[in-house]
C-alpha cells in the first residue's frame, strides 16, 4: 500500500511537467526554460543580464525572448523583462518540482553554467571559444591590439554580425577581455559607422599566455612571416603567403616568356629560391 501511495505521489508530481511542456517544449526550448528560471530568480532582468548569467549568444537570447513573448510567458516594460502571470505559474511549478527554495535554485543555476552542463551545449561553448581564440590572436598580433570587426570576421570566416554576437559577451564584466568601439567616418556627405575591437588589459594578459604567442614570441622565422603577411595570425599568414606565391609564380612565368633565355633562367631560379625560402620559414614556424 505504501508503494502504491508513493508511486501515486510521484506520478502526480511528474504530471505537472505536462503543463510546463505545453508552454515550453522542453526538448526544443531548453534555452527558453533557462531564461524563464533566470528571470524568476532575478525578479526581472534586462537582456544583458540574461546573456551574462546564462553565457549565451545575444541573438539566441533575443530569439528565445521573442518566442516567450508570443507565448505570453513574459512582459517587457522599459527594457526590463518580467514574468507574466502564466510565466510565474510555470516558474512556481518548476521550483515546486525541484523542491529547492529560490536561493538554492539560484546557486544551482550559477553552478550549472560551469559544470555538469548538457552535452548538447558543448558545441556552443567550443564554437564561442574557437572564435574568441581567433579574435585574441588576431588582435594581439596587430598594431595597438585593435582591428575592425570586418577584418576579424574575414579571419574567422563568418559574417560580421555573427562574430559580433559571439564577441559582445566578452566586452563586459565578469570576463572583460575585449573593448568594442564604434567610430564614425565621413565620405563626402555619407557617414559610416565602423565597429572595432581592441584587447583590454586582461585580454592582453590572456594573449601572452596563449600557445600561439608563447610558441612563436622568440622565433625569428615567425617574425619574418609576420612582417611579410602583416599579421601574426597563423591562418592569415598562410593565406597571404599562398597568395604571394601564386601571384609571384604567374609574374615569374610571364617574365620568362618575355625575356631572353639566360635572363629568364635567372628570373625563374631566383623565384624558385624565394619560394623555397618561404616554404622553409613556414615549415620551421608551423
Amino acid at each position: 500500500m505504501d508503494r502504491v501511495r508513493v508511486l501515486s505521489e510521484i506520478t502526480k508530481r511528474i504530471s505537472v511537467l505536462r503543463e510546463v511542456d505545453s508552454a515550453i517544449d522542453i526538448a526544443r526550448g531548453w534555452l527558453q526554460l533557462r531564461i524563464l528560471i533566470a528571470i524568476g530568480l532575478l525578479g526581472g532582468a534586462d537582456v544583458n543580464s540574461i546573456v551574462s548569467l546564462l553565457n549565451e549568444r545575444r541573438k539566441s537570447v533575443l530569439d528565445a525572448l521573442r518566442k516567450m513573448r508570443e507565448k505570453e510567458l513574459i512582459n517587457i516594460s522599459n527594457g526590463v523583462i518580467l514574468l507574466s502571470s502564466k510565466g510565474e505559474k510555470i516558474f512556481n511549478i518548476i521550483t515546486g518540482i525541484t523542491g529547492f527554495n529560490t536561493s538554492s535554485l539560484k546557486s544551482t543555476l550559477t553552478h550549472m553554467n560551469i559544470y555538469d552542463r548538457p552535452v548538447y551545449d558543448v558545441y556552443r561553448d567550443l564554437t564561442r571559444s574557437f572564435y574568441l581564440y581567433d579574435a585574441i590572436i588576431a588582435l594581439g598580433s596587430s598594431k595597438n591590439h585593435e582591428l575592425p570587426l570586418g577584418t576579424l570576421a574575414y579571419i574567422s570566416r563568418i559574417s560580421p554580425e555573427v562574430l559580433d554576437d559571439y564577441l559582445k559577451v566578452y566586452t563586459s564584466p565578469p570576463i572583460k577581455l575585449l573593448k568594442r568601439i564604434t567610430r564614425t567616418s565621413k565620405i563626402l556627405f555619407l557617414k559610416r559607422n565602423t565597429v572595432y575591437y581592441r584587447l583590454t588589459g586582461d585580454g592582453v594578459k590572456v594573449y601572452h599566455r596563449l600557445p600561439d604567442y608563447v610558441k612563436y614570441k622568440g622565433s625569428i622565422c615567425a617574425r619574418i612571416l609576420r612582417f611579410i603577411a602583416r599579421s601574426g595570425h597563423p591562418r592569415m599568414v598562410l593565406k597571404r603567403i599562398a597568395f604571394i606565391t601564386s601571384i609571384g609564380s604567374a609574374i615569374a612565368m610571364t617574365l620568362t616568356l618575355i625575356f631572353s633565355s639566360p635572363l629568364s633562367i635567372v628570373i625563374m631560379a631566383t623565384w624558385i629560391l624565394l619560394i623555397s625560402f618561404l616554404a622553409l620559414l613556414v615549415e620551421i614556424t608551423y
